[in-house]
């Protein structure tokens, strides 16, 4: 009888176990993030304050040990965007495997997403696409330092300038944007100052290109207390910021990608298709 009853009692703690191994961390989650790892068996991998949930069988499971040593490069490269020392909050990132998953899910037309206060981003991971730490993690720091941004074009835009290259693609903002540029395949920088949102969904690589290059000109010539202020204020009063005007500052990015020497071919037709 004493034999059965620890059997049991093994049997219950090891059913415990594995329940928490797959739902680690989502205590605090909304009710509706549990609701989709139940539903499509997810998992979770969790280093410190950062968390991964991800189907059981997908090819995220069998990228999980890459995740540590990206993770880590992703808050260096945050913090040195967000020109800060530190961010400790525990983030929470939620892998799909389609576009269309990860759309009918957030109810959104966009490559990645993020809600703030959860701390919760949103992206694919998949053999042709590789996981947005970086951006979504940008993201979600830069509101909480500086708060919900008034210029939709920096948090884009600093999201890619966070990571330095091209997502997926080892190309060099620049060196896109010159590409974008003998192709006359270049935007107009003026109108994604005043109207982000509708490019990004009718050019989403070709506008983040753009928004990196405004974030890195307003950060490596003014200063980062510049770009927060231009955050905070908007594109409407950019020239209040830095003092130089909408088609000032387009022609000074646009110059740039005119005079930049190019190390190889960029294949805006990859970009295009794979995302930035």
């Amino acid at each position: 009888m004493i034999r059965n009853v620890l059997l049991l009692l093994m049997v219950v703690l090891f059913a415990l176990n594995c329940s928490g191994i797959k739902t680690k961390g989502t205590e605090d989650l909304p009710e509706v993030e549990k609701q989709l790892f139940k539903e499509n068996n997810y998992k979770t991998w969790n280093k410190g304050q950062f968390y991964v949930h991800y189907p059981a069988d997908s090819y995220s499971a069998k990228k999980s040990q890459d995740f540590k040593e990206q993770l880590e490069q992703a808050k260096a490269n945050v913090l040195r965007a967000v020109g800060l020392s530190t961010y400790e909050k525990e983030v929470h990132f939620i892998v799909f495997e389609s576009q269309d998953a990860m759309n009918t899910h957030v109810r959104k037309q966009l490559r990645y997403y993020v809600r703030p206060g959860y701390e919760i981003a949103y992206f694919v991971h998949n053999e042709d696409r590789d996981p947005y730490f970086t951006r979504t993690l940008f993201q979600l720091v830069a509101i909480d330092a500086w708060g919900p941004p008034k210029a939709e074009i920096l948090a884009f835009g600093g999201a890619l300038f966070a990571k330095g290259i091209c997502q997926d693609i080892t190309y060099f903002i620049d060196e896109v944007g010159a590409q974008l540029i003998r192709e006359e395949k270049a935007l107009s920088i003026r109108a994604l100052m005043r109207n982000f949102g509708p490019a990004l969904i009718q050019f989403p690589a070709r506008s983040e290109i753009h928004a990196g290059a405004l974030y890195q000109f307003i950060y490596d010539n003014f200063g980062i207390e510049k770009v927060k202020q231009a955050w905070r204020e908007g594109m409407p009063r950019i020239e209040g910021v830095i003092y130089l005007t909408p088609s000032e500052i387009e022609k000074e990015i646009l110059d740039r990608w005119r005079n930049y020497t190019p190390t190889e071919e960029v294949d805006l037709d990859k970009i295009e298709l794979k995302g930035c």
